[in-house]
């Protein structure tokens, strides 16, 4: 960050270029040990939340923002469905999870695509869908990929960089919720659905 607010004085391109790969390398880094970090806490502490409403679309575009640079740089852009103006459960840990979905979809949309992200509430039950237009999950890996440190056959293949923990706490999240999460294949690309109960009438009465 010193190298590039030019702190130590001017750079040339060349090293303005690596300060920036190093920044990026860096916040990535920090990324994998903080998902590393939520899972260790995850499996050790307790499962029940403490829940609440809060807004939907601040949580998602929060998590949006944090994305923007390794969106802008593949061209990728959102398409945003937000049929309930509130979700219902511990906001920070969905933060976390939805953060690992879009982070996923990330990795493996093609450059130039359109990644879809879907939040509302139906039928008694709070909903979060993420969706890329990439190469999918093959059936045989959906069964486990929610599984610790399981990276699926793309993510080796492509040298994609992670730790295989993300959608692990997604699965904890959604767990700890009393809901589940699924992958299913979307023809093309991955659909991840993750769903929990929320208490009837509260979001209307709070909207």
């Amino acid at each position: 960050s010193l190298l590039r607010d030019h702190s130590l004085g001017a750079l040339t391109p060349q090293q303005s270029e690596v300060a920036h790969i190093l920044g990026e390398a860096a916040a990535e880094l920090g990324t994998l040990i903080g998902n590393l970090l939520s899972y260790a806490e995850w499996r050790q502490g307790e499962r029940k939340p403490e829940m609440a409403w809060f807004e939907t679309r601040a949580l998602i575009s929060e998590v949006l923002i944090a994305h923007r640079l390794p969106m802008a740089r593949r061209g990728l852009s959102v398409e945003l469905a937000v049929r309930s103006p509130r979700l219902f459960g511990q906001r920070s840990r969905l933060r976390v999870a939805l953060d690992n979905l879009i982070g996923n979809a990330i990795k493996h949309a093609p450059e130039g695509s359109v990644i879809e992200v879907r939040a509302g509430v139906r039928e008694g039950s709070c909903e979060l869908c993420v969706r890329d237009h990439g190469r999918g999950v093959p059936g045989q890996e959906q069964g486990r990929i929610f599984e610790p440190f399981v990276r699926g056959i793309e993510a080796e293949e492509t040298s994609v960089r992670g730790t295989g923990i993300g959608l692990s706490i997604v699965r904890e999240t959604a767990l700890a919720h009393d809901g589940t999460v699924e992958v299913k294949d979307a023809k093309p690309g991955a659909l991840f659905r993750m769903v929990w109960p929320c208490p009837p009438g509260g979001m209307a009465a709070r909207a």
